[in-house]
C-alpha cells in the first residue's frame, strides 16, 4: 500500500509507451512485461535523483523512494535511486489493467517510500533447502512486491556451515546455480546476502580467519556483494564472544573494508533472543518495547530475524493464516526485517505477501485484509477454496516454543454452538449453526480438488499434497457426521448408523493420511542427512 496516493478520476488507455530519461534495465524489462514500447507511444519520463544535480523535489532521500504521476499527457516516474524507479514501475503495473483496446491506467499521483530500509527473507531453517526454481520464483516475487533482501543461510547446506566443510568452495554445479541466482536477484532489485556459519567447527586461529576471507573471496567471484556471519544455535568453542569479536574484526579489516562495492557485514550472534523477558524469544511476536530494549544495548537500530512462518519445529503444520504479531509502532526502531519462511517456497508466499506490505507501510497494514488479498491475488482461479484451506491450516499446535496462532476463527464459535445443542439434547439439524457447519464441511471436502485443478501452481500443490489429502478426508468425515445427526433426528436409525460408520472410516482414513504426512516429513528430513545427499556428504 503506497504511503500517499491520489486518484483524480478517469483513466488513460495506453497502446504503447515511449521511454525517455534514465535507462535502468530491470525497470525497462518490468514495463515490457505488460506494455509495448514504441516511438509513438504515451511519453514516459524516467529519472533517478540520487547522484544527480537535479533537485530532489518531493521524493524522500530514502532508498526505494519514488513518485509516479499518470496524466492524459504522459507518465512521469522518479526514483530516489534505481530501486525506487523499479518500484515506481511495479506500482504502475499493479494499477494497470488489460482491456480489449489496450492497457488502461488510472490518472493518479503516488508518493511512496518504505518504512523499513531492508525488507525480505532469510532462508535460515533446518531441513531440505529450497531448490533453484523455488528461489528464482521467490526473487521474482520479491521484486514485484518491493522486498529488497534475501539472506542465504539454510542450516543443512554444509558449505554454508554447521560442518567442517564451510571452508571449501561450492561444487561446480552448485556454484553455477548460485551465480545464476545472483543475476536473477539483481534483475529484481534483491540484495542477495550470502552467510557463513563457521561456529560449529572453528578454532579461532589465523588459519580459520584466512579461510573465512578466502571463502568470501570465492563467493565474491560468483557475484556476491553482501555477506553475513552466523553464530546462532551453537555452544562450546564457537560460542566464545572474544573469539567471535576477533574473527569479525578480522573479516571487516581484511575483506569488507577492502572491497568498495561490498555492503556492511551482517552478524547473527549466539545470544540472539531473551533479555529478561523484555526482548523476544526464539519464536515470538516483535514488540516496540522489545526493540527499544535491545537497541539501547546495540547502540543502533536492530536487524530483525523473525522466525515466522518457519515450521522446522512443527513439521506437521502449515502456516497459511494471517500474519500478525509485529507492532506497527516498532518499524521505526528497526533497520531491517527478515522473515524466516517455511521449507515450502510457494506456500510461504501467503505470509511473505503480508511481510512485504507490513514492512513497507506499517500504519496502513491490515493483517486480515492483506491475508485475504494475498490469497485472492496469488490464487485467482481458486481463491475461495484456498481461503477455506488456509482458514484451517494456520496453527502449529503444541510445541516446545509454545508459539500459537489462531485457526478456524470464523467456524470455531459455530462448532461450539452445535456441540452445545447436542449436549442439551436439542433439535440440532434445524439450527442456523448446523446449516453453517454443514456448508463448511462441504467446502472443506471440495477445496482440495479445486486447488489441484485451478491453482495454476503445480509446485504449490506438490508442496502441500499430503495436507490436501488429509483435508479432503476431514471434510468428508464432517459431512457424514452432519448427515448422521439429520438421520438420527428424523428417526432413521439405520441411516444414522451408516453415516456414523462412514464418518468413522473417513476419520480412520484421515489418521492414515496423517501417518502418510509423517512419512513424507521423515523422508524430507532424511534426504538432507543420508550419505548420498549433496547437502550432507561426509
Amino acid at each position: 500500500i503506497p504511503q500517499k496516493m491520489t486518484r483524480s478520476g478517469g483513466s488513460v488507455t495506453v497502446p504503447a509507451l515511449k521511454l525517455s530519461g534514465a535507462r535502468d534495465e530491470p525497470t525497462v524489462n518490468a514495463l515490457k512485461s505488460m506494455f509495448s514500447i514504441a516511438p509513438n507511444g504515451l511519453p514516459v519520463q524516467m529519472s533517478i535523483i540520487k547522484g544527480s544535480k537535479k533537485a530532489a523535489g518531493n521524493v524522500p532521500q530514502k532508498a526505494g523512494a519514488y513518485s509516479l504521476s499518470v496524466t492524459q499527457q504522459g507518465i512521469r516516474m522518479t526514483g530516489y535511486d534505481d530501486e525506487g524507479l523499479f518500484y515506481a514501475a511495479q506500482t504502475l503495473l499493479q494499477l494497470a489493467e488489460k482491456t480489449p483496446s489496450g492497457v488502461t491506467v488510472p490518472v493518479v499521483e503516488v508518493l511512496d517510500w518504505p518504512d523499513v530500509p531492508f525488507r525480505g527473507t532469510i532462508e535460515g531453517f533446518y531441513g531440505l533447502p529450497w531448490g533453484q526454481e523455488g528461489r528464482i520464483s521467490q526473487f521474482k516475487f520479491y521484486g514485484k512486491y518491493k522486498m529488497n533482501t534475501y539472506i542465504y543461510g539454510p542450516k543443512d547446506d554444509v558449505f554454508h556451515g554447521f560442518s567442517k566443510r564451510w571452508r571449501e568452495p561450492y561444487p561446480a554445479d552448485m556454484a553455477k546455480d548460485l551465480k545464476e541466482l545472483v543475476k536473477v536477484a539483481k534483475q529484481n532489485k534483491v540484495n542477495f546476502v550470502w552467510a557463513v556459519h563457521p561456529g560449529a567447527d572453528i578454532h579461532w586461529g589465523e588459519a580459520d580467519r584466512k579461510a573465512a576471507v578466502k571463502k568470501f573471496e570465492m563467493m565474491y567471484d560468483l557475484g556476491f556483494r553482501s555477506f553475513a556471519v552466523f553464530f546462532d544455535d551453537i555452544g562450546g568453542e564457537g560460542a566464545k564472544p572474544e573469539g567471535q569479536v576477533e574473527f569479525l574484526n578480522y573479516l571487516n579489516k581484511e575483506f569488507i573494508h577492502k572491497k568498495p562495492d561490498v555492503t556492511p557485514l551482517i552478524v547473527c550472534p549466539t545470544a540472539y533472543s531473551g533479555g529478561g523477558g523484555r526482548y523476544h524469544e526464539v519464536i515470538s511476536d516483535i514488540t516496540t518495547e522489545g526493540l527499544q530494549w535491545i537497541n539501547k544495548r546495540l547502540k543502533r537500530e536492530a536487524y530483525i530475524w523473525w522466525n515466522f512462518p518457519v515450521t522446522d519445529y512443527v513439521r506437521h503444520a502449515l502456516f497459511l493464516g494471517r500474519t500478525y504479531g509485529v507492532d506497527a509502532d516498532a518499524m521505526p526502531f528497526m533497520q531491517g526485517f527478515a522473515s524466516n519462511p517455511m521449507d515450502k517456497p510457494e506456500a510461504s508466499k501467503i505470509s511473505l505477501f503480508s511481510v512485504a506490505n507490513m514492512t513497507w507501510n506499517a500504519k496502513a497494514y491490515d493483517s486480515d485484509k492483506t491475508w485475504k488479498d494475498s490469497i485472492r491475488i496469488l490464487f485467482p482461479g481458486c481463491a475461495s477454496a484456498m481461503q477455506t484451506f488456509a482458514d484451517h491450516n494456520s496453527d502449529g499446535g503444541p510445541s516446545g516454543h509454545n508459539y500459537r496462532k489462531e485457526e478456524s476463527v470464523e467456524i470455531a464459535p459455530v462448532v461450539e454452538q452445535v456441540l452445545e445443542l447436542c449436549r442439551r439434547g436439542a433439535k440440532v439439524s434445524e439450527s442456523k449453526a448446523f446449516d453453517r457447519l454443514k456448508a463448511e464441511f462441504a467446502k472443506m471436502a471440495q477445496a482440495p480438488d479445486m486447488i489441484r485443478a485451478k491453482s495454476n501452481n503445480p509446485a504449490f500443490v506438490a508442496e502441500v499434497e499430503p495436507w490436501l489429502i488429509q483435508f479432503e478426508s476431514l471434510g468428508k468425515a464432517g459431512m457424514n457426521s452432519m448427515q448422521m445427526i439429520e438421520a438420527t433426528e428424523a428417526g432413521n436409525a439405520s441411516g444414522a448408523l451408516n453415516y456414523a460408520m462412514e464418518a468413522a472410516c473417513l476419520l480412520a482414513e484421515m489418521q492414515r493420511y496423517s501417518k502418510e504426512i509423517s512419512k513424507a516429513i521423515n523422508k524430507h528430513v532424511t534426504e538432507v542427512t543420508k550419505k548420498n545427499s549433496p547437502w550432507q556428504t561426509a
